[in-house]
């Protein structure tokens, strides 16, 4: 099974899921790094996933940092989504919000409601770009028309605020 990437990843995910073998973390690992060092993008990302969350090795943001960027090069949204994650909060990396919100909006533009409230929400704090109500508003709506149910509750939050706003503006 030499230099076969994908084989490699699938022989991994048997090996973490006992479909097939036993049960073998150890084993799904191995084959696994043998993928991702190919650049098979479901292997890199998995490799990020199991470094961030300590599954089978000790949590280490920096490595999950490396093989989410290498997915997210090759275009895995939730390893966009992970890796705009680390940024915003210096998680294996020194906080950018800038690169948050590169990666946050990559994985948006590829229709993942989850990156397009976190747009939503750097468009509405100002995280690594000016801060911008309608801007805001425009992406939370694209992210409840997805499904996503946070960016219902942050539209009313906004409305909310807005509406606080302006009442403050009349009174002024």
């Amino acid at each position: 099974m030499q230099n076969h990437a994908t084989a490699q990843y699938n022989l991994g995910w048997c090996y973490e899921n006992g479909f097939g073998v036993e049960p073998d973390l150890d084993k799904a690992l191995v084959w696994y790094h043998k993928s991702a060092l190919q650049g098979q993008i479901t292997a890199q990302y998995t490799l990020g996933w199991c470094y961030g969350n300590g599954r089978g090795m000790e949590v280490d943001m920096a490595k999950a940092v490396h093989w989410y960027t290498k997915a997210a090069e090759q275009g895995h949204t939730t390893a966009q989504l992970n890796l705009g994650w680390c940024h915003l909060n210096g998680k294996g990396t020194p906080v950018n919000r800038e690169e948050a919100l590169k990666w946050y909006l990559k994985a948006a533009e590829q229709g993942n409601a989850t990156a397009m409230f976190n747009v939503g929400n750097c468009y509405a704090h100002g995280y690594g770009i000016e801060q911008d109500d309608k801007q805001a508003e425009e992406w939370y709506q694209k992210a409840v028309r997805h499904g996503n149910k946070k960016a219902a509750s942050a539209l009313r939050h906004l409305a909310s605020k807005q509406e606080k706003e302006k009442q403050t503006d009349s009174e002024a």
